[in-house]
């Protein structure tokens, strides 16, 4: 469980550095693509446009008719799984990005890239033909924003003051230096997780985050925005002090001598100390199995943990499943896990993406139980900090008759990233979808409501080294 440190303190940095680094291979010539899906195909949902050539894949943000050589999937994407995943249907490609995107994505097919892209390509940093213009990055910037991100008068963000004002910044000053520091002035004010802002790592072939709408969200954030931090002076030491009493509060509870984690100890199950309950630690919706393995690869280890896990427990009177300090990861991950706690045999949650002032028609997931599922007593913990996939997860258990949640809301921060660049190769992600339950329920921003509500690792509970929350979750009738 000590690995829970690195997540919390390094948790969102490390996950988008390896993602984008993964996926900025553009064409790989390592995977082989039938022939039947050679071409070129547009999403206009999420802006992009797909060359696919018989040895690698090239993508392009569009945008009013223009294309910006791009080469990143928003997501972990296993090139070398996608030729067996691509299928046609009635002309158009079908893929989910290795089960990431549920339901597929739809792309279209077009005979040229100048079809797709009819006002030309715009030269992107490292092109001979490139000239560093940060009022075109600026512009590219707010014009995608206003076309795809979906929660602008859901948070009262005021775009067109803000963006004018940033535009008379840079006109003032055009400067990279300016134009990162007004993106990031913009991104802050969002007060969105999921609006982010990254510079490329090229000697390390990653990114760094420069900006996060909602630092807040993450307990690291929490922790270093107190003002008093008990005297210590250092962040770091104070966070990962801080940590460290969390974790000690938690095992106190716990027998620790039958601990048990999947291979990449992101998942734990341990029984509850002299009672007949199980408890388990969810650290994020990812890396199951570790870092290295496929997405695939995750889902065999984690399906294997959750065997093992259910079988552990398929006698205790009641699991509490402690999703406080997750995160996040892939929406894929959390529902495997819900399977295995969901009472019902289906449980539905409702997608739609926005693009261009519109909500596209809703499309249906179908979560469905597992045959091998624990279907006693189960007591959700959340928290602020609970976020993105950690929050799908949360409202597929919210439907559940035998789930109770306790805690916070969680941070309200469902939709997947969207994850686009600028000429200069500054790289951007915004909110871009809406998860709602069976009844229609929007939880962006609001977050995923509690049935019983508890405050955790509050500066009080930490200075006595106690964890009241789970301590009340076991006392629960």
């Amino acid at each position: 469980m000590k690995s829970l440190i690195r997540s919390l303190i390094k948790q969102v940095t490390i996950t988008t550095s390896i993602a984008l680094a993964l996926l900025m291979m553009g064409c790989n010539n390592v995977a082989s693509f039938d022939r039947a899906v050679q071409g070129y195909w547009q999403s206009n949902r999420y802006g992009w446009v797909m060359v696919v050539e018989e040895r690698g894949i090239s993508l392009y943000d569009q945008l009013k008719g223009e294309c910006l050589r791009s080469d990143i999937f928003p997501l972990f994407v296993d090139i070398e799984a996608l030729p067996h995943e691509f299928v046609l249907d009635n002309g158009d490609l079908m893929t989910a990005l290795n089960g990431i995107k549920s339901p597929p994505i739809r792309w279209q097919r077009r005979a040229s890239l100048a079809q797709a892209c009819p006002k030309g390509e715009i030269a992107r940093s490292g092109a001979a033909d490139y000239q560093e213009n940060v009022l075109r990055d600026y512009d590219w910037y707010v014009a995608t924003f206003e076309r795809h991100y979906a929660f602008s008068a859901l948070r009262n963000i005021d775009t067109e003051t803000l963006f004018k004002g940033g535009r008379a910044q840079l006109q003032a000053s055009p400067t990279v230096a300016t134009l990162q520091s007004v993106l990031e002035a913009f991104i802050a004010i969002t007060q969105d997780g999921h609006v982010k802002l990254f510079a490329l790592d090229l000697e390390q072939g990653g990114v760094d985050e420069l900006a996060n709408g909602d630092i807040a969200a993450t307990l690291e954030g929490a922790l270093g925005l107190e003002g008093h931090r008990n005297g210590v002076s250092d962040l770091d030491t104070y966070v990962s002090a801080q940590v460290d009493i969390i974790l000690n509060s938690i095992r106190q509870h716990l027998d620790m001598s039958r601990r048990k984690a999947d291979s990449g100890g992101i998942m734990h199950w341990i029984p509850v100390a002299g009672q007949n309950q199980g408890y388990v630690l969810l650290e994020g919706m990812e890396n199951f199995g570790g870092e290295a393995l496929t997405l695939d690869a995750q889902s065999i280890a984690l399906e294997s943990a959750l065997d093992e896990l259910v079988a552990d427990f398929k006698n205790v009177d009641r699991i509490i499943i402690d999703n406080r300090l997750n995160g996040g990861g892939f929406d894929r991950f959390g529902f495997q896990i819900a399977q295995r706690f969901m009472a019902s045999n289906t449980t539905q949650l409702n997608k739609q993406v926005y693009v261009g002032g519109d909500w596209l028609a809703a499309e249906t997931l179908n979560i469905k139980r597992n045959a091998v599922a624990y279907s006693g007593d189960v007591i959700l913990l959340n928290s602020p900090y609970t976020a993105s996939a950690a929050e799908t997860f949360s409202i597929v258990m919210a439907e559940q008759a035998n789930v109770r949640i306790m805690g916070e809301r969680t941070a309200g921060e469902l939709s997947d990233m969207l994850f686009k660049v600028l000429p200069s190769g500054l790289v951007f992600s915004l909110s871009n979808e809406a998860y709602k339950n069976e009844a229609g329920e929007l939880f962006e921003f609001i977050g995923v409501p509690v049935d019983i509500q508890a405050k955790s690792f509050t500066n009080t509970q930490r200075l006595n080294g106690q964890d009241n929350t789970l301590a009340d979750a076991i006392a629960l009738p």
